[in-house]
């Protein structure tokens, strides 16, 4: 294993997250843009994520994307921690930004987490709304040890912080299951609704779940079934991973420009007639996640 070294150390910057409008105030949900999860490399020297941006910039500009009220952006931790300073002046420049940050379970046996840094990220960075851990037994499911370990030390974490946690689990959700303190209720199921196993957690400790691009794709029926079962009010406008897109966007890179075929979907699975219930469910779900 190799230490993760951080060569820039986090900032002192006051920064602050713009304020979220009220629900009550908001006229028309159709105006406003608010996701509640989007993954994504950010690139060497965050280039991916800066282009990212930019494009979001510009399609606000053009109109063909409405006010940016919210994007909560996942990030491991790993491909970041040698960047805070360029990440907090980001952060000053698209003040809508929210962030979930932690290490990767794929980053387990590959190296040490610099816990204290990313505490110290945490401290000076309000835009962290969440710290982000998980299972992965896709990846390498011989590193399932050292995952749980790393699971249960992020776990710690953001208990110590007062932080809610995003939960990935990618074959993994029974094992997932058994390993969350029975004390724990403020959390986002990351992944795509997939097993009773992880419609049984969310339902029990009342989590957040995420309505991804997958809910747009035919051969994903089982996670439209087991997302109707949760309740409206649980359930987030998420942009997901950066690797699906929604099917009409097939094969091309996903991003949030996309949410809107998933908002969609969502409507469908839930029989709101209108976009606008749809969008105005998932924005009183996100804001009540982001103010407690």
């Amino acid at each position: 294993s190799t230490t993760a070294t951080a060569t820039t150390s986090p900032t002192n910057t006051p920064l602050e997250p713009q304020e979220l409008p009220d629900p009550a105030t908001i006229k028309t949900h159709e105006q406003i843009f608010a996701d509640g999860g989007y993954q994504l490399d950010p690139g060497p020297d965050l280039s991916r994520l800066r282009a990212c941006l930019d494009s979001l910039a510009t399609a606000t500009q053009q109109q063909s994307l409405p006010t940016l009220v919210a994007l909560v952006l996942r990030l491991d931790y790993a491909a970041i921690q040698d960047h805070t300073a360029a990440l907090h002046s980001l952060l000053q420049a698209h003040n809508y930004l929210r962030l979930v940050v932690g290490y990767s379970p794929r980053q387990a046996g590959k190296l040490v987490p610099d816990f204290d840094h990313l505490h110290a990220f945490i401290n000076a960075t309000p835009h962290v709304i969440a710290i982000e851990t998980g299972l992965d037994l896709h990846y390498a499911p011989y590193t399932q040890t050292a995952q749980i370990e790393l699971l249960q030390a992020q776990l710690n974490l953001a208990q110590q912080l007062n932080k809610p946690v995003y939960l990935s689990s990618i074959k993994a959700d029974a094992l997932l299951a058994g390993h969350l303190p029975p004390t724990l209720t403020q959390a986002v199921f990351t992944q795509p609704l997939q097993t009773p196993e992880a419609l049984q957690l969310c339902q029990q400790r009342q989590f957040w779940v995420c309505a991804r691009p997958e809910l747009t794709y035919p051969e994903h029926q089982t996670y439209r079934d087991l997302l109707r079962q949760m309740p409206s009010n649980k359930v987030l406008l998420c942009s997901g991973s950066e690797l699906i897109a929604p099917s009409i966007q097939r094969g091309q890179t996903n991003t949030p420009l996309g949410l809107s075929h998933t908002a969609q979907a969502l409507g469908q699975v839930f029989k709101m007639p209108r976009l606008e219930m749809t969008l105005g469910q998932c924005y009183k779900n996100l804001y009540q996640l982001l103010l407690g």
